[in-house]
């Protein structure tokens, strides 16, 4: 029940905090949404480890600086590609084997692929697999298999 509570009391803030309304019917609101959201999601209660955190969160940002790095270097490649007199552009999608059992790995990594300009994930197979559209298939070919075990080693390091 204590852990339902917090939930609920992190949500309302969350709430509030993000419409900027601080007024008695938005909080009351912002309650009501929260309770909807714990019933459905029914979160499961966990043991924070503490002494990892300090890790956890030096691997989560250098998980969001690649990402952000990959993003800037894709950037360029496809402009390079579209401001060409002519287009060289050889599209199609590729399979990028998953390397990791955990769900919200392959999910996050998708994501982290989708944000990149030039390449999109149309579809994620039954066994993980990303299946993947590309603008340039002989750059992404090189890159796509170490590309998806650097994210899948930070991810994993950080609920290591």
């Amino acid at each position: 029940m204590i852990g339902r509570l917090k939930w609920i009391v992190v949500l309302t803030l969350m709430y509030v905090a993000l419409t900027a309304n601080a007024e008695p019917l938005n909080w009351i609101l912002g309650v009501f949404i929260a309770m909807g959201v714990v019933v459905l999601i029914r979160p499961n209660p966990s043991h924070i480890a503490w002494r990892n955190l300090p890790h956890a969160a030096i691997t989560g940002t250098t998980f969001v600086l690649t990402v952000l790095w990959d993003l800037i270097v894709s950037g360029l490649q496809v402009a390079r590609l579209v401001l060409q007199p002519r287009l060289d552009i050889q599209q199609g999608i590729i399979a990028i084997p998953d390397q990791t059992d955990q769900e919200w790995i392959t999910t996050v990594s998708a994501e982290a692929i989708t944000l990149t300009p030039g390449e999109l994930v149309v579809e994620i197979g039954s066994d993980g697999t990303l299946y993947t559209h590309t603008l340039d298939v002989k750059v992404t070919l090189n890159e796509s298999a170490q590309s998806q075990a650097d994210r899948v080693h930070q991810l994993e390091e950080i609920t290591a």
